[in-house]
This record gives C-alpha cells, sequence and structure tokens, in this order.
C-alpha cells in the first residue's frame, strides 16, 4: 500500500510536457528576434551618428575656412561672395572635396573627394555628402554666410546640417 500513496503523491511532477516545451521555444525565440532587431538598430543608429557628426564638422570647417583666408587677406571682402554675385564661391550643392591651395572648399578649383581615416586605420570616402555656401550681403561691411551640408543615409533619408555666421570686413 505504502507504493501507492507514493505513486499517487508523484504523480503530477512528471515533468515538461511538448505543449510546454514548445511554448518556451517559441517565447525564446521571440525575445532572441526582438534582440537581433535591436542590435541591427542600434549599429544604424551608430552609423548615422558618425554621419552627422561628419557632416557638422565640414559645415564648420568650410565657415572657419572663410573666416582664416580673410583674417590671413589670402582673399578680399569683396571676394566673400557667390559667384553671381562676384564672389568667389559656386552656387548650388557641391561634392565634399579637397580644399583648393588657399584651404578653401566651394570655390570650383578642388580636387578629388575628402576622405576620412578612422582610428583602425579605415579609409572613409566622404562621397555621399554635399554642401552648399550661400553668402548674401547685408549691408556693404557684412555678409551673411550659410553653409549646408547633406547627405543621404544608408536606409535612404535625407539628413541636412545648416551653420550660419556673419562676415565682416573687419577682422
Amino acid at each position: 500500500m505504502k507504493t501507492r500513496g507514493r505513486d499517487l503523491k508523484y504523480r503530477g511532477q512528471a515533468g515538461f510536457g511538448y505543449i510546454e516545451a514548445l511554448v518556451s521555444s517559441v517565447i525564446l525565440t521571440v525575445g532572441l528576434l526582438g534582440l537581433l532587431a535591436l542590435l541591427s538598430f542600434a549599429l544604424v543608429q551608430n552609423t548615422v551618428a558618425r554621419d552627422d557628426l561628419i557632416a557638422k564638422q565640414k559645415a564648420r570647417e568650410a565657415l572657419e575656412s572663410i573666416f582664416t583666408a580673410r583674417n590671413t587677406q589670402e582673399i578680399t571682402f569683396n571676394e566673400i561672395g557667390n559667384v553671381s554675385a562676384g564672389g568667389i564661391f559656386l552656387e548650388g550643392f557641391q561634392p565634399l572635396n579637397k580644399p583648393d591651395n588657399l584651404g578653401l572648399v566651394g570655390t570650383g578649383d578642388h580636387g578629388e573627394a575628402e576622405t576620412l581615416v578612422t582610428p583602425e586605420g579605415q579609409v572613409y570616402t566622404l562621397d555621399r555628402f554635399e554642401r552648399e555656401i550661400v553668402i548674401t550681403p547685408v549691408g556693404t561691411d557684412l555678409r551673411r554666410v550659410e553653409v549646408t551640408v547633406r547627405y543621404a543615409t544608408t536606409q535612404g533619408w535625407e539628413r541636412v546640417f545648416r551653420v550660419t555666421s556673419f562676415v565682416s570686413r573687419y577682422r
């Protein structure tokens, strides 16, 4: 009789059944797919963040090169303008190419596309980026300079960054 009682006591604790194993494997699969999607999203956002930083820096770099050329008197104040207004800067979006011999970008005498070298030694070509420099006179001794850098992400989105400043005839 003791064995019968023992059999009844442990009968409900036989282990996992097929249904429980199937449900747990489905839950595990959904969780792993969620982690995979999260990892993929993080990698995409890392690339976008890097390209955003490049775009911001290239916009600032163009603006700084104009200030430097004016301060070192490499160009005159009257040359700070778009070609249609008698200046040296091209209209419209231009590819991000290496600067001319004065260190200016967007003037027409540039070389091949700019490249960056990552700390790991990878060469990154900036051929997806474009820059536009719009210079508007504000009186006789002041110019408004707007530098816009845009690029297309690998997902097909267009990202745009704009920097605006004023350049005066006086240093």
